[in-house]
């Protein structure tokens, strides 16, 4: 079996995997424009604002909680969405 995996940077798969790297994958967060988020956002900037993100159990979403609660800053899921086009429209 294959899969798939998004890892955050500096971060290995388990030793007892073989694992091919494919490179860097970009990260784009989007905003409407009408919530004034600045273009450098900082942390604390997008923890004001709800979040469109996959079900839980998504990597990237767990790296996320991660990442603000380490921080010591409020992570709020407003939408669980699993289409990348539905998750675009809510936040158009």
């Amino acid at each position: 079996e294959f899969a798939a995996l998004c890892l955050a940077e500096g971060i290995a798969p388990p030793d007892d995997l073989v694992a091919e790297d494919l490179g860097l994958q970009p990260v784009l967060l989007v905003a409407a424009p009408a919530l004034g988020v600045p273009k450098q956002a900082s942390l604390a900037d997008l923890s004001r604002f709800p979040w469109v993100m996959n079900e839980t159990g998504c990597g990237f979403r767990a790296f996320l909680r991660r990442t603000f609660e380490t921080a010591r800053l409020p992570f709020q899921v407003g939408v669980e969405a699993l289409s990348a086009d539905l998750r675009m429209s809510l936040v158009a």
